[in-house]
């Protein structure tokens, strides 16, 4: 619908929750949170051109709390650094020694889900480069710390390589125990690549 206000005209239509006393709950203040919940249910339909009704769902109410809450963990975890890295060996199939490692991540947080899934959850709460960024210094120091002069080879979503000023944890590791140390496997492109 066009609505005038002064002198400019707006093109609005309503989206509404329907939140029902006694189907839904019996409690006024979760009775206004379910219809809250649902009116920004109907705001993400995709015809916003005509009016949008949602009545309360409690199934997709529980997955976005549950999706709220392991954003909150995922971005302490990010804050706190709260990561651990673990070097897989890679052998060579010919002499069976051990000629690089793989640098996996794992959050320290079991509550947490794989991580795979914490990049997921990053990039719909535009987490990603914090993520990254954290995973890479920890990656970085444990190597240090860890490292015993053979070759890393280490996952990076790609906006790493297009440089923003600062130096990539895993560019200064290169420099630190040789190019020809580190190779970087770039991560997703494709579903990542909205950050970029």
């Amino acid at each position: 619908a066009e609505y005038i206000v002064g002198r400019r005209s707006i093109d609005a239509s309503p989206a509404i929750g329907v939140a029902i006393y006694g189907e839904h709950t019996k409690q006024m203040d979760r009775l206004i949170k379910f219809a809250d919940f649902a009116m920004f249910q109907a705001k993400m339909l995709k015809n916003t051109s005509a009016r949008s009704i949602s009545v309360f769902d409690m199934q997709e109410f529980i997955k976005s709390e549950k999706s709220t809450i392991t954003t909150k963990l995922i971005r302490d975890a990010v804050e706190k650094k709260t990561f651990k890295t673990v070097f897989q060996p890679i052998l060579n199939v010919h002499s069976g020694k051990i000629e690089a490692y793989e640098a996996l991540s794992r959050p320290l947080d079991n509550s947490l889900p794989h991580i795979g899934a914490i990049f997921d959850i990053a990039n719909k709460n535009w987490l990603l480069k914090p993520l990254s960024r954290a995973l890479s210094e920890i990656t970085r120091d444990s190597w240090l710390q860890k490292g015993n002069g053979r070759g890393l080879f280490v996952n990076e979503p790609p906006f790493f390589l297009y440089g923003e000023g600062e130096l990539d944890p895993m560019e200064e590791l290169a420099q630190r125990i040789g190019p020809d140390k580190v190779t970087i496997e770039i991560t997703e492109q494709v579903q990542y690549d909205r950050e970029i």
